[in-house]
């Protein structure tokens, strides 16, 4: 790792030594925190940028300071590169139910850019010639929107400092959505995984809505055997193979809405029935929104995951660990 600071124009000052980064990224929350001895206070400043130069994905913007007088230690926390976008919301036209932008990819990119303030700062290598309708989901920020938009596109996107750009420091590219099969792409003894699949996972969920003993509003949901969920119990099944749960919903406005939200806990419920936990070599390199699946031979199963959380460590002159987190099972 090499971590060049910046000021809060985006020019470079220097390295830093001695420090060590611990940066996240994923849906929700898109943080880095930078620790280093007390004698660099002088260095970092609120608002300024650090990246490391080795991988220029890896860095954020400074907003917050700690001090710890135990360890006479220095922690810079600040949101990465993506992560400054989610601090920006995209607000509907006025007198308009959505923000409706139309172009190219680029072309859209850019007028989001725009629209947040935000274009001398980021610019993006996206291409593309086919223009269409993008409708924008109302008051959300501009990194939900923009993954979105990659998501519609087959595509995923990643943010990084370019310092070969003459103008605007921070890229956003979009690269084509990457499936991997462990063992196929990569030597299967260097990509170990472990599956856990639910043989007999919840088949039947009962949901509870409002009301009070008899006047309880009650709906049954049931899982085919080809895994879609129905209001109708199967005329095929065994009381021996019928899993049951109970979602308690009594706060539910209408029965509409409780069968809604009751497919919804019962996804949850099959989805979490099915888990995959990855150790890729160090080679394979994975961004937000890519796919890893793993397949045991001998038994046949096999599960398949989107990549949800990126989690990078570095500390200065020692090799980077990235690890990865991912979403409930897409299919399997």
């Amino acid at each position: 790792m090499a971590l060049i600071y910046t000021d809060t124009d985006l020019v470079e000052q220097g390295y830093l030594s001695g420090a060590s980064m611990d940066w996240q990224e994923e849906a929700e929350e898109n943080t880095f925190a930078l620790e280093m001895g007390l004698d660099d206070y002088g260095k970092l400043s609120a608002g300024c940028y650090v990246f490391d130069e080795n991988d220029p994905q890896f860095g954020g913007r400074v907003q917050k300071i700690r001090v710890q007088t135990a360890t006479y230690g220095l922690i810079w926390e600040g949101k990465t590169f993506a992560g400054i976008l989610s601090t920006k919301i995209i607000e509907p036209p006025s007198g308009q139910a959505y923000r409706v932008i139309t172009g190219t990819l680029p072309q859209k990119v850019n007028a989001v850019l725009t629209l947040i303030g935000l274009s001398d700062v980021f610019y993006t290598d996206a291409s593309g010639t086919a223009s269409s309708d993008w409708q924008i989901d109302r008051y959300t920020d501009a990194l939900t929107a923009l993954r979105k938009l990659a998501t519609q596109n087959n595509l995923t996107m990643v943010v990084s400092y370019d310092k070969a750009h003459t103008g605007q420091k921070l890229k956003i590219s979009f690269v084509t959505a990457h499936t991997v099969v462990a063992g196929e792409e990569y030597d299967s003894d260097l990509f170990a995984f472990d599956i856990t699949k639910d043989l007999m996972p919840v088949n039947h969920l009962i949901c509870l809505g409002s009301g009070q003993l008899t006047a309880r509003q009650v709906c049954h949901l049931y899982r085919t055997s080809d895994g879609e969920i129905v209001e109708i119990r199967p005329t095929n099944w065994s009381v021996a193979d019928e899993v049951s749960d109970v979602y308690d919903y009594s706060s539910v406005e209408s029965l509409d809405e409780l069968k809604k939200e009751g497919r919804k806990r019962f996804q949850e419920l099959i989805d979490n029935g099915e888990k995959l936990e990855i150790t890729p070599p160090d080679e394979a390199v994975f961004n937000i929104g890519d796919t890893i699946a793993g397949r045991e031979r001998i038994s046949g199963i096999y599960v398949e995951k989107e990549i949800k959380k990126i989690i990078y460590k570095a500390q200065d002159d020692l090799p980077p660990s990235r690890t990865y987190e991912t979403t409930n099972t897409k299919k399997g």
